[in-house]
């Protein structure tokens, strides 16, 4: 679990330089091409290259979150990592098990 915590938090590092060069790149294709020296293609295509780039990051993030929860199932956490408590109850009521099924 530290492993893939630790991985994931550098791939965010990277993924986030990644996107800041693809903005760059975007802009200097922009220029480019009010120059005359790009076509529309061209701008598209560098867009989508950033697009790619800021799903990559925002993937990068969510697996590291995922492995953060990961680790806190693995201590025996999760709960109080997200402060949720559990209260002795030999009483189930009908709004209970709905909001059970709203979260699934």
């Amino acid at each position: 679990a530290l492993r893939g915590i630790t991985s994931n938090h550098k791939r965010i590092r990277v993924t986030q330089e990644s996107r800041r060069l693809s903005q760059k790149n975007l802009e200097a294709e922009e220029e480019r091409m009010e120059l005359g020296m790009s076509t529309s293609m061209d701008v598209l295509a560098v867009q989508a290259e950033r697009a790619a780039a800021q799903t990559r990051d925002s993937k990068a993030v969510v697996d590291y979150i995922t492995s953060l929860d990961h680790l806190d199932r693995v201590l025996g956490t999760l709960l109080e990592a997200y402060q949720i408590e559990v209260k002795e109850s030999t009483e189930v009521s009908s709004r209970t098990i709905q909001e059970v099924r709203a979260w699934q």
